[in-house]
């Protein structure tokens, strides 16, 4: 039962990178890279970790599970050790970190192979082995990676010099605070509530970070450039026009599981609305409430396929005119741009002179 928790552990990691993996939606890491980083940043951070405590057990200090040891010494050495293997193992992953959001996927991939390896210390035979790292497995990897996250942003900020290393030491603290928020709830038996409540908090502001990565990655195509770039696309047999009713073969636009179709007898582009939401993942940049942004009417912008009536619930499908989608899709991004940058903390910590690489 033991090496299947551990089995498990590992398949789930595996899982976690492919995951991580599907964020990057512009120039994906290669999986090989993110593996290397995964095992050297997690047997350095551990290693760190071992070290530290260590040196705090010589200065006296032992009680690591009371309140104060999770809060100031736990939280605050587990942490540093994470963003100090992410420094280590740069060489790693140097010449493939060119947009925002490979500092967040390498620093998951570090804090990945740091809480695998930590669960095959919990593995050790003891009191209760299989509920902990049943318990571990499910909960304790996704939190690790969700607390640190916002680390692997302020490293790239500072590394492309666009924000001061002030900007990196307060996602250090961000994710000093949430883990010992964690810690504080599993040692001292908080309700179910407060730890789902954390989870979700950081899951909310996990997807706000990897909206403005994505949303800045200089390899991000709009979609009119896209179409633009794809003079001649394949002929495939035609999905139903909702204006004309054209059903004939269509020229088709594909990218990832992206498929859209233009009429031959008007204007207007086809597309299921499965593949409507995902054009609003890859040229939006939106990855969490799509469907409000489809289906609702928004506060800092018209939404046309609301107000043009391009949708069909019955056929699934939706229509559009190219121009209007492109410059709606735009507005979100920019919009999400704009509400991550104009955060005080983020604008205190600008280098002067990277001002112009946020326009």
């Amino acid at each position: 039962m033991l090496l299947f928790l551990i089995l498990i552990s590992f398949l789930l990691g595996y899982l976690l990178l492919r995951f991580f993996q599907r964020y990057d939606l512009y120039e994906k890491e290669p999986i090989s890279v993110m593996g290397a980083v995964a095992v050297v940043g997690g047997i350095v951070s551990i290693a760190l970790a071992l070290g530290l405590y260590q040196l705090v057990k010589w200065f006296g200090f032992s009680q690591f599970t009371s309140d104060i040891g999770l809060i100031f010494f736990v939280a605050p050495i587990e942490e540093l050790s994470k963003l100090l293997a992410l420094y280590i193992t740069y060489p790693i992953f140097r010449k493939e970190m060119n947009e925002p959001t490979d500092g967040v996927i390498y620093m998951s991939c570090v804090v990945l192979g740091f809480s695998l390896i930590e669960n095959l210390f919990y593995a050790m035979p003891g009191p209760d082995t299989h509920a902990l790292i049943f318990i571990r497995v499910f909960t304790s990897t996704p939190a690790h990676i969700l607390f640190s996250m916002f680390m692997g942003l302020g490293f790239y900020m500072v590394k492309k010099k666009v924000l001061t290393h002030r900007f990196l030491l307060l996602t250090y603290f961000y994710a000093i605070s949430t883990h010992a928020l964690y810690n504080l709830s599993l040692f001292n038996g908080w309700p179910l509530f407060y730890v789902l409540l954390l989870f979700y908090i950081s899951f909310r502001a996990l997807n706000r970070l990897l909206e403005y990565t994505s949303a800045k990655s200089p390899f991000r195509v709009s979609l009119k450039s896209f179409v633009e770039q794809t003079p001649f696309p394949p002929m495939e047999p035609g999905l139903e026009c909702l204006h004309c009713g054209d059903t004939s073969p269509k020229p088709t636009y594909r990218i990832g599981k992206i498929m859209f179709q233009k009429c031959v007898q008007c204007p207007y582009y086809i597309t299921s609305l499965k593949s409507l939401s995902q054009i609003f993942h890859h040229f939006a940049s939106k990855f969490s409430n799509v469907s409000s942004f489809i289906y609702s009417h928004l506060p800092f912008v018209e939404n046309p396929l609301i107000r043009h009536h391009w949708i069909s619930l019955d056929k699934k499908l939706a229509i559009f005119e190219l121009g209007v989608l492109h410059h709606y899709l735009e507005t979100i991004r920019q919009n999400i741009v704009l509400r991550f940058e104009s955060n005080r903390w983020f604008q205190k910590n600008l280098v002067k002179h990277s001002r112009h690489d946020l326009d």
